[in-house]
């Protein structure tokens, strides 16, 4: 659970990374930073910097289809 758990973490200092600089201003360093981590950690996690970020934009999209799933059993409610 733990590891699972510092993924989650590294994620979300990622998608705020992302967030406020843009995808092309952001590296492993300042991702490692961020979290805390060194990058050698991050790599035990994550293969590359494009990994992280298909897995945040995987992330938002889980969490987009669940606020549309909500959305349309509220619409099919009333």
């Amino acid at each position: 659970m733990e590891h699972e758990a510092k993924k989650t973490f590294i994620l979300n200092a990622a998608r705020t990374l992302f967030e406020e600089h843009g995808i092309d201003h952001v590296n492993m360093d300042r991702i490692a930073a961020a979290a805390e981590y060194t990058r050698r950690t991050l790599y035990s996690y994550f293969h590359s910097r494009d990994e992280i970020l298909l897995r945040v934009h995987q992330r938002y999209l889980e969490d987009r289809w669940a606020h549309q799933k909500k959305a349309i059993a509220k619409s099919d409610d009333t």
